[in-house]
């Protein structure tokens, strides 16, 4: 069985937001259960620097929507910063991010990293997953899906940009 991890961070987030975030997460852990070959889907939310609610509101869509969800706080004390690439903000996004990151089990195949204030579709997460399969991504790490500005940030451990490069690797027999 395929284990993916969906992991995203959460900041002053609304109820709206949130429940937009879990409905594709309970349709794509829905969607994996029915795939040919069976997929376990588990959600990572980073919150911190927030109000509690945002943690309550995470565990009342999750039980709602119905699947499995791991709860991380991480507050970096920084101050909130508009939509901008500013090292400081990056710095304290790559903190989060890398919570998400010390989440992921070695059992785990894939984690898809998407900001929680981004839209995705569960589509497009099956369709890089089936890829991945396509090229036979080594059992020695999980694959790394990422999405969003962090996924432009050296000090995250791995970018969606490493992760594809790593997969066109191992298959042209390039391995790590």
């Amino acid at each position: 069985m395929t284990r993916l991890v969906v992991g995203s961070a959460f900041r002053d987030s609304g109820t709206t937001q949130i429940g937009r975030w879990a409905q594709e997460i309970g349709f794509l852990a829905n969607r994996g259960k029915s795939l040919l070959n069976p997929m376990e889907v588990r959600a990572v939310a980073v919150w911190g620097d927030s109000s509690v609610e945002v943690q309550h509101n995470l565990r009342r869509a999750a039980d709602y929507y119905n699947f499995d969800l791991d709860i991380i706080e991480h507050s970096h004390g920084g101050p909130r910063w508009v939509s901008v690439e500013d090292p400081a903000r990056m710095a304290a996004l790559s903190g989060v991010a890398n919570a998400v990151l010390d989440a992921v089990q070695p059992d785990d195949d894939y984690l898809f990293y998407v900001e929680s204030d981004l839209i995705w579709t569960p589509e497009t997460v099956l369709a890089l997953i089936e890829r991945a399969l396509r090229v036979e991504v080594s059992s020695t790490r999980s694959a790394i899906l990422m999405s969003g500005a962090l996924a432009r940030d050296r000090r995250v451990r791995m970018s969606t940009t490493a992760a594809i490069a790593a997969l066109d690797a191992e298959k042209k027999g390039g391995g790590e």
